[in-house]
């Protein structure tokens, strides 16, 4: 199994080629957030949608987070980069089933009309 510390970067990178294909601005590991899709309350109404900054995980706690997670080998990562109001960079991640794949596909998005709101 591939280091954590490699996923990140590998997301960043998959992310900045999809962003500069698509002639968006690209992103730098220094300053970008990463949440689980499951942590985010999307309205289902159009309304504002909203995760808690206490689920928004910061590059130096991607390990200990996102690690379990990906232990044993997901099928697939999908990395999302979703908007906030507040202008920080955020990458969703949905991980796939693990099915003992030590060499998961990640495969990424930009949702530049969805705008998440980060809650206290």
């Amino acid at each position: 199994m591939k280091n954590i510390d490699s996923y990140s970067k590998k997301i960043l990178d998959e992310l900045n080629q999809f962003l500069e294909a698509n002639k968006q601005h690209t992103i730098c590991l220094s300053n970008v957030f990463f949440v689980l899709e499951k942590d985010i309350l999307y309205s289902p109404f159009g309304d504002t949608n909203r995760v808690a900054h206490s689920k928004i995980v910061s590059l130096d706690k991607f390990d200990s987070i996102i690690s379990p997670l990906i232990k044993g080998g997901p099928s697939w990562i999908h990395a999302n980069l979703i908007r906030t109001k507040e202008n920080i960079p955020l990458v969703e991640i949905t991980i796939g089933t693990i099915v003992g794949n030590p060499n998961p596909s990640i495969n990424v998005s930009f949702e530049p009309n969805l705008l998440i709101e980060i809650m206290n």
